[in-house]
């Protein structure tokens, strides 16, 4: 990868020589590498040398430079010799496919095989690899654990390659440069997207290019520590460094022994960069002795068939790579491209230029925007009592170009320049201005200078430029100068995408990339470099095209990786170039600027794309294709910028005077002189000003080089002569620009409301009421307590805290506890924390919890505290009484239980560790290693609690403190608890009048406020990075979302109802501040401030928009992260204010500018919003939905429905055809195309099955409608806080954005969309759909236990096709009733003729492997890539989860809420009842299982209960609880050892349960194998594949290590305790009783067959119970008739009881008339299964450990199992 040129090392050259070889070769990412070696050598000797090896870039093109290196290799051994080889590497994946009997092994075995054979086997503790693409950490243990990066290339080769670039040199450069540094910059490195963010302004600032490489290094670091080990500690002293950049790269390696503090006994061996191949090649060694457990076992089933050289020079010709291509091309034809550029050099022409002067002292030459100078010069236009030419001039100092123009007084054109920065624009700016001087004639004057971009403070401090201009404005000035009308400017630039949409001539809308650089020019640059082309040449390659390569519309990591595949599968260049250009134009119109119809941009001729990417004729040829018509490229697309503040320049100094005479002014800009002798130093020091401590950067210019521009937040005016003067950049406030310059404050001032001289800032005055000088004294205590204190609390200020700390800060002071606070949040705290972050994809203000934590754990050292408080809430009351819920955001409810689960050094085994389910007791030794410890450490306590009332509160509270402190009452709690909650009512009501001031001082002084709204744990100064403070610079108050929500929720009615689930309180907050932004005639704007990866903001962000946007007002996301620089956000909120001044003067040219700062502002006059706008909200809105009339769809539409499981979609279809008479279409198709446009309608932040489910409807009713159907949509949405609860209204959204708004609805839960044409299914059809679905679950449970073993291939699959047509279809399409007793019978001869089925098992037996996580994810084949088929071809036994135990999981929410918190007692009764009845409808599965002679039972919903101290189970936050129930149940009683968690990317339910319980579980279960796997529409194939492989390689190993050292148990699963007659005894009375109760179970049948979707019928059968059962029988009446009343009427008043209570009433009957016959539910002391097991003890303080029935004595078990079978059959 790092080679300048190919490394070919022949030791031996023996071509003739018949010794038997072992050739491993790596395929990597960027290279290639093979290594030969003897087999002999191989046996035993650890100092083995090859005979051969070489390491070759092959620049993405895998066919044709493994063809080199294997014809270069030849000579040495071969041409026709047979040698055992390896294939190894992300690259090799395709190779492997296309060439018969090579055989693949993951590189991280291979790796870990090579250390094996190279050292001994204790010789390292941990081993780190990065290579291209890949990254990965292998800990040796025990037990051996091993984990690779998942979809990101942050902090690889890739990585690095990029990073390079922006610093004008290479990895190898890198590392020179880094050896030289003095400072650290803080640098993300998720991917390349956010450094770059971090990293450009720093170079624009002008740090030192030492100091940045070295940074670019340390990110990798961090990268690796937090991502990559995820919470794993990385200790000990014997640390490898693998690959690559370890390799080449002695300053990362420096970097990595610093921060790791690993000592020299660390090692990067001198081949490091062939330790991968060497693997491969002693994996393929047949004298080479491999143990039990070793890798070798996993190719154990695949024998080594020899292969020659030129056999596989023959078999990779013959490849035929799979590649999808788009369907056109960029041309069809010379003449079509000929035509293209004709039309666009005519367009050349619009832009005027100064005739050229015959005295022109430089040659001209035309660049076109492109890297040059074009030189238009020069005569005077003047008068002649002027003669002197008049020029204004602009700069724009981009992120990797600096564009200079100079026009003259009517604004033509007469000189331009166009530069790279190469790392430093001073430097830059300072050429281009001297090269413009010395063309200049004699006399020539420059009125006024602008500088716009990136580097525009330092600009215009380091040459005294006249003013500067946010770059937006600057694109629009210019390009309203070409097209006075124009509608829409598109501008890519080289980091950013920018789009203003106009509208009478003014500013309507400005959209900038959020985060994302994909598609932009330095990532096109990038890539072309990679493969080592120009970006010129890129562009004429794409031209050349005849297929380009469907790239998709991808982030910038992502559409690497797919470029990699692409150009692994073969493609040419040219294709991938000219799919590059598709990709780039769709991730501007899809992901940028959100169009779903790209005639929203504008009128054809009227739309201008400027931006130097767009001097890539194949993207503007892409572009145009995309909008299927022209649009307007001037000449000058890459100056359009520099030329726009030029413009703006002159209408701020028009080139006359008042009196209509000739100005006399003349620029402050430096002239050829001052330019010359322009001297400049830069320094970095830190600020101390406050706890944020900003790392400032200082460039000092002497005298003639510095300006005090009165217009920049980023440039001091001093007037201190005896020292230079400074331009200082890295700071969040005004006091970093005194630090910086030596002569400010010590200290940040505080927050004083008092101040009218001071921009009110509500977010500062929040963190000062919080922790400083303005918190609220605090109540006294009685005299008899006072000073008699508990002890002290320590709580981290984080996350919930920034709301509720004043109530917890009183209610902690009356329980007599001194509060302890964690420090502020900064760099060095976070990176504290870092050890506790499972996963990466949280959010900022989550991932710091963990480091204030530790922060709190260090503390306490010193200052011992008692506990550490931080509570789970769960739930909050409703602000707005229209709301749906209450919840809380995800991370707050959930995110203090993973940090405590995940405590680096801490062992979870123990039970005196957890007291209580909520708190954690640490030992001294395990909470710091490296610390001496003066006394306890404190204990961690995290109750989970709901806030919505003190009787929520009071109970769960006092169960928690009695743990802690046994003398606290309840009476304490209950009086803390009032004082508290009054203590946050005042907060709250200071936070409102302090936002009331700063709406009147904006008033006061004619400007307007600007709200920043967003979390409560935004107002934290490191997680906003100090936006306010940016705003409160440019002259704006800055208000919060709390400040307006009161005021708004009256605006806010209108607008309802919602299109989402409004269930979140602080989203309430949101959308009534946008509704009171909207429609108040106060003066203020919205910015809407958000997290990276928070999934309720990717729910709510169009519903905001859409409201703020109702009566034209602008809205404007930022999205935040670890990178800490403002420099883009900066932009997006300058570019809003300007945007707002614009709008109040459209006519003006000068409203583009900043005004005069005597020029008054006027407020913007409101208009009146008495509707909403119809093109947003349904004109239907406002009514109750009505329910169409039984069957009203019948025949008439085709109803689609979402496949969360194909099985369970395919079997509910057969039951809604039967008995509702639905024509219905399953969807199971999913592709590219279909995920594509799925990902164009729906938010990008939205997980991959949303974005899946919509593109299968949208691709269905596409096809439907061309073939003149009517289409209806089906969907059962579930009640939750995840963003899976919002489908149907985010649909709704996407179908009005596709031209589909009339679109009914077929569903049984209607989410309070009243304006949804909804159809509900009958009663009897909905029993039948449940049915269907433990149908599809034991369908699936006996599927993934016969499968693999299958004597005739495809006879599984076939058996179960045939029971499903000939039995299960019939029954479920069957009206005549319930039919129980057939479906108890069907259940058992499923069961017993999979029981029959003729299996292979003499073979080894295969690991078997759980699958759990998202539902959806998991049981729809489409969306997870048919991954169970994937476990079974690598040789795993899946074992699957029930898709059931969701609904149980639904069901429980509510009882447990009643049982703790004090929730509805009726609602917890209903569902109650649902869940008996679905236990009673399940229990045949379970018997039929229990009896078989090869299956084992599901636990029951009582059994997953028991694991509740693991997470909550009061929190029911997506997957909440019952994914870590279910991996406790695998890894225990069902002695599951590997578990593969899948989920969306970016899930936070299961980043909760699945990814945060691993610690723990490892803790518990050593032996275990544990993986998760993130799905996006992004994420390749290979690389899910490769995860994949490296999972069931470790699995294999475990297996092989199992059987070593026990005896291999039969794959016949017979009770412990009872011998094998029997078993087969006991399984025959099974059947036979089940044959011989078939009378008495069609009673029952006739019975339960009663309950229909009559409610006549219904209620007869509950009259004829009645005097028998009358409690069962009068609530069944109740909640029947309740439901039926609720929903055919539509009552207002209970919005969201009428699909539960449809639901709920029918199962009520179902549970009603059962208990006539005295039929129970399942019973809790059943004992699970077969096995003779105990529940893995996760405490015994708090509770019992439970031990399953069955398993304290063999004796009892066998008799009491067997009776409880008889009885119940």
């Amino acid at each position: 990868h790092f080679f300048a040129s190919p490394e070919a090392d022949l030791l031996v050259m023996d071509g003739g020589s018949t010794q038997p070889l072992c050739v491993g070769i790596d395929v990597g990412s960027t290279t290639i590498k093979l290594i030969a070696m003897l087999d002999d050598s191989l046996g035993a000797c650890k100092e083995a040398s090859p005979i051969y090896r070489t390491y070759e870039r092959h620049n993405s093109d895998v066919r044709e430079t493994l063809l080199r290196v294997l014809h270069e290799a030849a000579p040495t051994l071969g041409q026709n010799r047979p040698f055992r080889v390896l294939f190894t590497g992300s690259g090799a994946l395709e190779v492997v496919e296309c060439i018969p009997g090579a055989v693949f092994v993951q590189e991280v075995v291979a790796m870990t095989e090579a250390l094996s054979f190279l050292y001994d086997d204790d010789a390292f503790d941990v081993a780190l690899e990065i290579g291209g693409e890949d990254a990965k950490v292998t800990f040796f243990g025990p037990p051996l654990e091993q984990r690779m990066n998942e979809s990101c290339a942050g902090g690889t080769g890739a990585f690095l390659d990029q990073m390079a670039y922006l610093l004008n040199t290479d990895t190898a450069g890198l590392n020179e440069l880094a050896s030289c540094h003095t400072t650290i910059y803080p640098i993300a490195s998720r991917c390349g997207v956010f450094a770059k963010s971090d990293l450009q302004p720093l170079i624009n600032s002008g740090a030192c290019r030492e100091d940045l490489a070295a940074s670019i290094f340390q990110a990798v670091v961090n990268t690796t520590v937090s991502s990559l080990a995820s919470g794993h500690r990385i200790t000990g002293t014997r640390v490898v460094m693998l690959g690559g950049p370890l390799h080449f790269l002695p300053a990362l390696r420096e970097r990595f022994a610093e921060t790791l503090k690993l000592t020299d006994t660390s090692a990067c061996p001198p081949d490091a960069h062939f330790i991968v191949a060497t693997g491969a090649a002693v994996l393929a060694s047949e004298s080479r002795k491999h143990g039990a457990g070793s890798f070798f076992q996993t190719l154990s089933s695949t024998p080594l068939v020899p292969m020659s050289i030129s056999h596989l020079m023959g078999q990779i010709k013959a490849m035929k790579p799979a590649i999808r291509h788009l369907p056109e091309r960029l041309f069809d034809s010379p003449d079509s491209l000929e035509e293209f550029r004709r039309r666009h050099a005519a367009a050349e022409s619009i832009f005027p230029t100064v005739p050229f002067s015959s005295a022109s002292p430089r040659a001209t030459h035309s660049s076109g925007g492109r890297l040059g100078e074009t030189v238009n010069l020069l005569r005077s236009e003047g008068s002649p009592s002027d003669p002197s030419p008049k020029f204004y001039l602009g700069i724009d100092s981009g992120s990797t170009t600096t564009k200079l123009v100079l026009l003259d007084h009517q604004g033509r054109l007469a000189y331009s320049s166009y530069a790279s920065n190469e790392g430093d624009s001073i430097v830059a700016a300072r050429g281009a201005l001297v090269r413009m001087y010395e063309t200049l004639p004699p006399g020539a004057q420059i009125i006024a200078s602008g500088v716009t971009g990136y580097g525009e403070g330092l600009l215009r401090a380091a040459f005294r430029a006249d003013l500067g201009e946010v770059e937006t404005f600057a694109h629009y000035r210019a390009a309203s100068a070409l097209v006075p009308d124009v509608d829409c400017i598109v501008d890519i630039g080289g980091q950013d995408m920018k789009a203003l949409f106009i509208r009478n001539k003014a500013v309507d809308k400005v959209i900038i990339n959020e985060a994302c650089s994909s598609g932009c020019g330095s990532f096109i640059q990038t890539l072309a470099a990679s493969i080592g082309l120009s970006a010129e040449e890129f562009a004429r390659k794409a031209l050349e095209s005849t297929t380009p390569v469907e790239l998709g519309v991808r982030c910038t990591v992502f559409m690497n990786s797919r470029v990699k595949q692409a150009q692994k599968e073969g493609a040419s260049i040219e294709d991938i170039a000219a799919g590059l250009a598709f990709s780039v134009v769709g991730n501007a119109l899809f992901k940028v600027l959100r169009v779903n119809d790209v005639s929203e941009l504008g009128r054809p001729g009227k739309i201008v794309v400027q931006g130097g990417t767009f001097l890539n004729e194949a993207v503007l040829r892409a572009f145009e294709l995309s909008l299927h018509g022209p649009v307007l490229r001037p000449s000058t697309s890459g100056l359009m910028g520099a030329i726009g503040v030029a413009l703006l320049a002159r209408d701020r100094y028009p080139p006359c005077d008042a009196s209509g005479g000739p100005t006399s002014r003349v620029s402050t800009m430096l002239s050829k002189e001052g330019c010359f002798s322009l001297t400049f130093e830069r320094r970095v020091k830190l600020c101390g000003g406050c706890d944020n401590n900003c790392k400032l950067t200082v460039s000092s210019f002497d005298s003639a080089g510095s300006f005090p521009c009165e217009a920049s937040g980023s440039i001091p005016d001093l007037e201190d002569t005896a020292s230079p003067k400074a331009f200082v950049s890295g700071n969040r406030c005004d006091t970093g620009l005194m630090r910086g310059t030596d002569t400010g404050a010590a200290t940040r001032p505080k927050y004083n409301p008092a101040d009218a001289l001071r921009v009110p800032n509500v977010i500062d005055f929040i963190s000062e009421r919080l922790w400083g000088t303005l918190a609220e004294p605090l109540p006294p205590l009685p005299k008899s307590l006072a000073g008699k204190w508990r002890g002290k609390v320590g709580v981290p200020r984080a996350l919930g805290m920034w709301e509720d700390f004043p109530m917890w800060r009183v209610f902690l002071h009356h329980l007599r506890y001194k509060v302890v606070l964690s420090g502020h949040s900064t760099a060095e705290l976070f990176a504290q924390g870092l050890e506790t972050i499972p996963s990466d994809v949280i959010c900022l203000p989550a991932k710091l919890l963990g480091g204030h934590i530790m922060s709190l754990l260090r503390t306490a050292k010193s200052r011992p505290m008692d506990f550490i408080f931080m509570p789970s809430i769960i739930k909050k009351g409703l602000e707005d009484p229209l709301a749906n819920d209450g919840f809380n955001c995800g991370m707050v409810a959930s995110w203090a239980e993973v940090v405590r689960n995940n405590l680096p050094g801490v062992s979870y085994t123990q039970e005196a560790e957890f007291p209580h389910r909520n708190i954690l007791k640490l030992k001294k030794k395990e909470a710091s290693e490296d610390e001496d410890s003066t006394g306890e450490l404190p204990l961690i306590v995290t109750p989970v609690v709901f806030t919505h009332s003190l009787e929520a509160m009071v109970t769960p509270l006092m169960e928690v403190f009695q743990h802690v402190d046994h003398s606290i009452t309840r009476e304490e709690i209950l009086e803390g608890l009032m004082l508290g909650q009054a203590a946050q009512k005042r907060f709250k009501a200071d936070i409102v009048a302090e936002g009331q001031r700063a709406i009147s001082w904006a008033k006061e002084h004619n400007t307007f406020a600007v709200a920043l709204v967003g979390h409560p744990y935004h107002s934290d100064h490191f997680v906003n990075h100090g936006l306010g403070d940016v705003i409160a610079s440019l002259g704006h108050p800055v208000v919060v979302e709390r400040c307006l929500a009161e005021k708004g929720f009256s605006y806010l009615a209108k607008y309802r109802p919602l299109r989402i689930q409004d269930q979140w309180p602080n989203i309430t907050r949101i959308f009534a501040t946008a509704a009171y932004v909207a429609n108040s005639s106060d003066p203020i704007e919205m910015v809407h401030v958000t997290s990276f990866g928070c999934g309720l903001d990717a729910v709510v962000n169009d519903q905001v928009r859409d409201i703020a946007e109702s009566t034209g007002k602008l809205y404007m996301q930022v999205k935040i992260d670890e990178m800490s620089n403002l420099g883009p956000a900066t932009v997006r909120v300058r570019s809003l204010i300007a945007a707002v001044k614009a709008k109040k003067q459209p006519t003006g040219g000068s409203a583009a500018g900043e005004a005069p700062s005597e020029a008054p502002f006027d407020v913007v006059p409101q208009s009146d919003c008495s509707e909403p706008a119809e093109s947003l909200f349904d004109k239907a809105a406002g009514r109750r939905h009505v329910p169409w009339k039984h069957n009203a769809m019948s025949n008439e539409y085709v109803v689609l429905i979402s496949p969360p499981s194909i099985q369970n979609t395919e079997l509910a279809c057969h039951a809604m055809r039967g008995i509702d008479g639905y024509l219905v279409m399953t969807l199971d198709k999913l592709d590219d195309d279909i995920m594509r446009g799925g990902q164009r309608s729906m938010p990008q932040d939205m997980c991959l099955p949303c974005h899946a489910f919509f593109g299968m409807y949208l691709d269905a009713m596409n096809r439907l409608k061309q073939d003149g159907y009517k289409v209806a949509m089906g969907t059962a949405q579930i009640p939750n806080s995840c963003r899976g609860g919002n489908f149907i209204g985010i649909f709704l959204r996407g179908l009005q954005r596709s031209g589909y708004g009339e679109i009914p609805w077929c569903s049984w839960f209607s989410n309070d969309h009243a304006f949804l044409k909804m159809q509900l299914l009958s009663p009897l059809c909905l029993s039948k759909v449940l049915l269907g679905s433990y149908f599809a679950d034991l369908f699936n449970r006996v599927l993934c236990r016969t499968r693999p073993y299958e004597k005739v291939p495809g006879s599984a699959e076939a058996l179960a096709e045939h029971l499903k047509q000939t039995k299960v279809v019939p029954f479920l399409c069957d009206g005549s009733g319930l039919g129980f007793a057939t479906f108890r019978r069907l259940i058992f001869e499923i069961v017993q003729a999979f029981d029959d089925l003729e299996l292979d098992e003499s073979g080894p037996s295969r690991p078997k492997v759980g699958l759990l996580g998202d539902a959806v994810v998991q049981f729809c084949d489409p969306i997870n890539r048919f991954l169970i088929r994937q476990v079974e071809q690598e040789g795993g036994e899946l074992v699957p989860c029930d898709f059931m135990n969701s609904f149980y999981y639904l069901w429980e929410q509510p009882i447990v809420n009643a049982q703790r918190f004090g929730s509805s007692k009726l609602v917890a009764a209903f569902c109650q009842i649902a869940l008996k009845a679905q236990e009673y409808l399940r229990q045949p599965l379970l018997d039929a299982l229990s009896g078989s002679k090869r299956f084992d039972r599901p636990p029951t919903h009582h059994e997953l209960c028991t694991v509740e101290p693991v997470i909550d189970r009061a929190n029911f936050f997506g997957d909440g609880w019952i994914l870590s129930a279910e991996m406790a149940f695998k890894l225990g009683p069902e002695g599951v050892r590997n578990l593969l968690v899948v989920q969306s990317w970016g899930c936070m339910g299961n980043q909760l349960g699945g990814r945060g319980f691993f610690k723990r579980a490892k803790s518990l279960y050593p032996d275990c194998n544990l993986a998760a796997i993130d799905y996006d529409p992004a994420i390749s194939e290979t690389n899910i594949l490769n995860r994949l492989r490296l999972f069931m390689a470790n699995a294999q190993r475990l297996e092989a290590m199992r059987r070593a050292m026990k005896p291999r148990c039969p794959l016949v699963s017979v009770p412990s305790t009872a011998s094998s007659g029997h078993c087969a005894e006991h399984v025959h009375h099974h059947r036979s009783t089940a044959c011989s109760q078939h009378a008495s179970d069609s009673l029952l049948g006739s019975v339960v067959g009663l309950v229909d979707h009559s409610v006549i019928q219904v209620g007869m059968n509950v009259a004829q119970a009645f005097f028998h059962y009358p409690l069962y029988c009068i609530l069944t009446v109740i909640v029947f008739t309740l439901g039926h009343a609720v929903f055919l009427l539509g009552i207002p008043s209970l919005p969201a009881l009428s699909g539960w209570t449809l639901i709920l009433s029918y199962l009520a009957g179902v549970w009603g008339c059962l208990a006539l016959l005295g039929v129970r539910g399942v019973s809790p002391s059943r004992g699970y299964g077969k096995k003779s097991t105990k529940l893995p003890v996760l405490y015994s303080k708090y509770k019992p450990p439970v031990v399953l029935a069955g398993s304290t004595s063999s004796a009892s078990s066998t008799s009491g199992g067997d009776s409880t079978r008889s009885t119940r059959n």
